[in-house]
């Protein structure tokens, strides 16, 4: 149902007659119990639905007026941290149609559809660097984009292995693709970091980093 509509419109709720052109009755409209008069010809029915469509085409003005249900605002991020944030964006990425969101080493930055910004830090000592493997298609990337980033193989689960010139482990999990053929590590800042990337007899290895100024969207491992 329409938002706005609740059901019948109420002028139309009491039983009573209704007649044609020459005054002759062609029946009842149902009371609120849906119970109707024992004359019920097709002309009725055609009549009221005539009249129930009148009154929902009176009404829409009012209904047009009112705020988009789900609408996402600056309000949603109140109180919000760095994890949620990015939840959010990769939620809003497919029902928050208008909004740009991205990540750099520094915030997740949501520009919504009115045209306001706001930004949700990331942690001091932790960066987010979103990673799309490939087989045949890529595109280039330094900062990512959550609104509008798409990688190649999405719903997908890999092996990943992170480790820095010193042979600490930072990653080593199995990890699934977004929506958007992405997945997301969280890594300590300020290292170098050698990331391998495996799905069954496929490898891809390359080196990412966490500074101020590093890519968040890593898009150049491609499996062989």
């Amino acid at each position: 149902m329409p938002a706005g509509c609740s059901g019948w419109p109420t002028a139309f709720l009491p039983s009573r007659m209704v007649r044609g052109e020459k005054g002759e009755p062609l029946g009842l409209i149902p009371d609120r119990k849906g119970n109707l008069g024992k004359e019920e010809p097709k002309k009725m029915k055609s009549l009221l639905m005539a009249s129930i469509v009148a009154a929902m085409l009176i009404s829409a003005g009012s209904v047009q007026a009112l705020p988009q249900e789900g609408k996402a605002g600056e309000a949603d991020l109140e109180g919000v941290g760095a994890i949620q944030a990015v939840a959010m964006a990769n939620e809003w990425r497919w029902s928050q149609k208008g909004m740009k969101n991205v990540v750099t080493p520094q915030d997740v930055i949501f520009q919504f559809s009115d045209g306001k910004v706001r930004n949700v830090p990331l942690p001091k000592e932790k960066m987010l660097v979103a990673i799309a493997p490939y087989i045949k298609e890529t595109h280039p990337c330094a900062t990512h984009t959550f609104s509008s980033c798409q990688g190649e193989m999405a719903g997908q689960t890999f092996r990943v292995k992170g480790i820095d010139p010193e042979g600490n482990v930072l990653a080593d999990q199995d990890v699934t693709t977004l929506k958007n053929g992405f997945f997301e590590l969280w890594l300590p800042r300020e290292r170098k970091i050698v990331l391998n990337v495996t799905q069954g007899a496929l490898a891809a290895e390359g080196e990412i980093e966490t500074f101020g100024s590093s890519k968040t969207c890593v898009t150049t491992l491609q499996l062989r």
